[in-house]
């Protein structure tokens, strides 16, 4: 049941009627548009943010139970920054007895799959906090434009204001974990006598073994969301970052550990443990004069060591690549004179 000013209204005049006999005056639902700063996981600030989705659960006595509670009087109601504060595209409005509790997420879907990958909470799931189950895409332009997922610390409680305007604070937080991956490259000469002038372009970064999707829910203690735990769906899905043409420019041949990306994108991926995860790296080096490719390699997977991906953490994978050249020639393939390329460096920061 939405809370629109027709249901609204005869709340109102069914609470009210007894008392005076008159209409009472609707109070809309309207947010601050500041976000409260949190300790317990980071915080989403209102840069850059445009709109959230909305949902309530109404209680005719007050005081939240989540073994009662139905979040079915606002469902996905969309909220937009207007004025400096934050309200519904469809106009809400209070009860005028009772209280709201309110869970919102960031950026709004208006519906599941609006998000690649995101499954908006069921209305009439049952009860407790809104679900939202996420897959997120593994390949391709959806991978590398993954939105950042934030979902607010639940607001329990809530009654009409005396004072004729709500402004009701609400705490966002990011619930996935952000990765980026940096790179350089080293070449190794067997003489000293070199004429050619190479380039390395990197084709893609795959990770492999990871969990492929899980469900997240609101909590009201910090970190103020439970995704579901590790080990309970199987580790199947492989995430493919492809960036081809994305060329490393080389001064001199010879020059060691060129900068291979200065970053090449960011993914938001699932919380999770990635013990048993793997890497593998494909890129391609060209002759710079022509642009010709002369070969394609892929390194071995690496198993990535067993790392907790918390959420809102962001996180930096610098990559390492060795290639060995037996000539200074480099030949297409079968009679390339290039050994198998190594990883090297292997770095985590936090």
């Amino acid at each position: 049941m939405l809370l629109t000013a027709a249901a609204v209204t005869a709340v109102a005049v069914q609470s009210c009627s007894d008392r005076e006999g008159s209409d009472p005056v609707r109070v809309p639902i309207v947010f601050q548009s500041s976000i409260v700063e949190s300790r317990g996981a980071a915080a989403l600030t209102t840069d850059g943010m445009t709109d959230f989705g909305l949902y309530a659960a109404y209680s005719s006595q007050g005081g939240f139970d989540a073994s009662e509670a139905v979040f079915s009087n606002i469902v996905n109601g969309k909220f937009v920054e207007s004025g400096g504060k934050w309200a519904g595209r469809t106009d809400y409005y209070w009860p005028v007895s009772g209280s709201l509790s309110f869970v919102a997420y960031a950026p709004y879907s208006e519906q599941s799959g609006g998000i690649e990958g995101l499954t908006l909470p069921d209305a009439s799931a049952g009860t407790g906090f809104p679900v939202f189950a996420y897959t997120p895409a593994t390949q391709g332009t959806a991978l590398s434009q993954m939105p950042d997922l934030c979902l607010s610390t639940p607001l329990l409680d809530r009654t009409q204001p005396l004072n004729g305007e709500a402004e009701v604070p609400l705490e966002f937080h990011h619930v996935l974990t952000g990765v980026s991956f940096y790179g350089q490259y080293t070449v190794n000469y067997v003489n000293d006598s070199f004429d050619q002038d190479y380039a390395v372009k990197l084709h893609s970064i795959t990770l492999s073994g990871l969990i492929g999707t899980k469900w997240v829910r609101a909590t009201q203690a910090a970190p103020y969301f439970e995704w579901q735990p590790d080990g309970s769906l199987p580790r199947t899905a492989s995430y493919t970052l492809t960036r081809d043409g994305e060329q490393v420019a080389m001064d001199a041949i010879g020059t060691s550990r060129q900068l291979l990306n200065p970053a090449n994108g960011r993914l938001f991926l699932l919380p999770q443990t990635t013990a048993g995860a793997q890497l593998t790296i494909s890129y391609g080096v060209y002759l710079k004069s022509t642009d010709a490719l002369l070969a394609t390699f892929t390194t071995a997977a690496v198993t990535l060591p067993s790392i907790e991906w918390e959420a809102g953490e962001q996180l930096d994978f610098q990559l390492g690549l060795t290639l060995k050249l037996n000539t200074d020639q480099l030949e297409i393939a079968p009679d390339c004179a290039t050994a198998a390329p190594e990883l090297y460096n292997w770095l985590q920061t936090r």
